[in-house]
């Protein structure tokens, strides 16, 4: 069981064998004794109720949907044409003469985080830093927190999105963290906030993991607005020797999505549902996989023996040179006396 770390005043309170240069500035964990500790909680959790309590409006939350389907080795080509064609503009409009739809290519570089013990992992969630590019274009930069909702076919999940920290003051001696340095002052306790029923601090988040990924897809619009995308995606190590997959996501609009009642929910849940057996009909070799891309990742990363050894190529180097080093201490001769 992952144990739940405490929190001060709504921010991660760190033992004193932690706190350094990563530690919130001016905080002294161990100049209150441990009755005032203790009566931190009592805030801490009345903030942290508030905060689950807030309407989604005012805060970074969405809630996306999203079918995941495994896209089989040299079935991505014909995937897309049939994408192209069967969701176009002309083929919509013959269903519905609200519906429309564009497409759009672009590349995405995302590095995720997590600590030792890997607890995002752990609860399928996930903590990334993501570049997107169009062509040579850096279009955003943003930090996503990915996490689990009460549906447990994972087809829901929460998306909190956090714009990224670009002019860290010198000041700021938490902006030398790897992963703090992404985010914003204002932000760090929000972020706090949501790592906490996760059992995770952000204090020990690390680079975990960082993949490319080259996107295509196809936007479908309602009325000029956004309802559904279909993505095409190829996820591919940044690291030798470089393992990826393939899988489709058909997504609903994250905003229309979280903001509509109920009944336009089951509308829209439907309407996706109907797209992705539609799809599968077609290629009778996707298969649903919720699992998050991270997890896919890092299973296929930990997995590959050549991973393993790039991964551990300067220890493998120390290694050799200690043992050639032996090697010459035991087989060398050398004089008795030296002259």
């Amino acid at each position: 069981m992952i144990k739940q770390k405490r929190l001060s005043l709504g921010i991660l309170w760190c033992p004193s064998k932690r706190a350094g240069i990563y530690s919130r500035p001016n905080s002294r964990p161990n100049s209150r004794p441990n009755s005032a500790r203790g009566l931190s909680f009592l805030p801490t959790f009345l903030l942290f109720t508030f905060y689950l309590l807030l309407p989604s409006s005012l805060c970074a939350q969405r809630l996306e949907s999203e079918f995941k389907l495994a896209v089989p080795p040299g079935q991505e080509e014909a995937i897309w044409q049939y994408l192209k064609e069967n969701f176009s503009t002309q083929k919509l409009k013959t269903l519905d003469t609200a519906l429309s739809s564009s497409n759009e290519e672009e590349h995405f570089t995302d590095l995720y985080f997590d600590d030792s013990e890997k607890h995002l992992l752990a609860q399928n969630a996930g903590a990334r830093y993501r570049q997107r590019f169009l062509g040579d274009s850096l279009l955003k930069k943003l930090v996503q927190l990915k996490l689990a909702s009460a549906d447990s076919s994972g087809v829901a999940r929460q998306e909190i999105k956090f714009s990224v920290y670009e002019n860290p003051k010198k000041s700021d001696r938490q902006a030398m963290h790897p992963f703090w340095k992404y985010i914003k002052p204002k932000d760090r306790d929000e972020v706090n906030l949501y790592l906490f029923p996760l059992g995770v601090e952000a204090n020990d988040l690390r680079p975990a993991l960082k993949m490319e990924q080259d996107r295509r897809r196809v936007y479908i619009h309602e009325y000029g607005q956004p309802i559904v995308t279909i993505t095409l995606d190829r996820a591919t190590s940044a690291y030798f020797p470089y393992p990826s997959f393939s899988e489709m996501e058909i997504e609903l609009n994250e905003v229309r999505y979280t903001q509509a009642n109920f009944e336009e929910k089951k509308r829209l849940e439907n309407f996706n549902e109907s797209i992705k057996k539609q799809i599968m009909g077609q290629f009778p070799g996707l298969r649903q996989d919720q699992t998050p891309k991270y997890n896919k990742m890092h299973a296929l990363v930990s997995g590959n023996v050549l991973a393993m050894v790039a991964g551990n190529v300067p220890y493998i180097v120390l290694a050799g040179i200690f043992g050639f080093a032996l090697f010459l201490f035991f087989t060398v001769k050398r004089p008795l006396f030296s002259p």
